[in-house]
């Protein structure tokens, strides 16, 4: 009867707007793959469509414009990678991540990920593009602003002054971002984590540093 049912009961349709939400996602994810594999300036529309499995009519009713996915693209990335940190900061306060653990995640998850390289063709396409920077600059602000609030959260009662706390994140992400940008030239994963175990440990004296002082 069971069986008789399954067979029987029509398989629910999705709605307009899940079908709507997965066509977006789908278009984010191959200009993702094509800024990473292409490059900014070969990137098209065409060719994002045809990775996506979409019609080029469909891809413009979304994003009129190559400006415009690349917008989203950045948003999109840019709020997953937001929750990666958040959950990395979340473990790391519920006791089951070290401070060394949690830098490492977020090398691991946030820079060695494929859209790190997607993050780098934006941002240097957006140095001579004036619109593409008006529309990245204020969401990179965010990105960070919610980074060092993620970041303060979970160093809250630590004795450490929230200056000190935000100095230290600011730097490990520049630290981050410029060895991902090295990485182009110099892909050798054991001279960065040379760089990693560095800084863990002068993140680590600063720390106890500020707390005696």
């Amino acid at each position: 009867m069971v069986l008789m049912e399954s067979v029987l009961s029509p398989k629910k349709r999705r709605t307009q707007e899940e079908r709507s939400t997965e066509t977006k996602k789908r278009l984010l994810e191959a200009t993702i793959d094509c800024l990473n594999e292409l490059g900014f300036n070969k990137t098209g529309t065409v060719e994002i469509a045809r990775r996506a499995g979409v019609s080029r009519g469909a891809l413009v009713h979304h994003f009129p414009s190559k400006h415009d996915l690349i917008v989203a693209t950045a948003e999109y990335h840019w709020n997953r990678i937001t929750e990666e940190v958040r959950n990395l900061a979340m473990t790391m306060h519920g006791g089951q991540l070290s401070l060394d653990a949690f830098i490492d995640g977020i090398w691991n998850k946030v820079f060695l990920i494929r859209g790190s390289s997607a993050t780098i063709e934006m941002i240097i396409a957006a140095r001579t593009d004036s619109k593409l920077r008006r529309e990245l600059v204020p969401m990179l602000n965010r990105l960070y602003s919610n980074y060092d609030e993620i970041w303060s959260q979970f160093f809250h009662n630590s004795g450490v002054s929230p200056e000190r706390i935000e100095m230290l994140f600011d730097l490990t992400i520049e630290l981050l971002r410029g060895m991902t940008l090295q990485r182009v030239l110099k892909d050798e994963p054991e001279y960065y984590q040379k760089f990693l175990e560095s800084w863990k440990t002068i993140i680590a004296t600063c720390l106890i540093e500020e707390k005696k002082s």
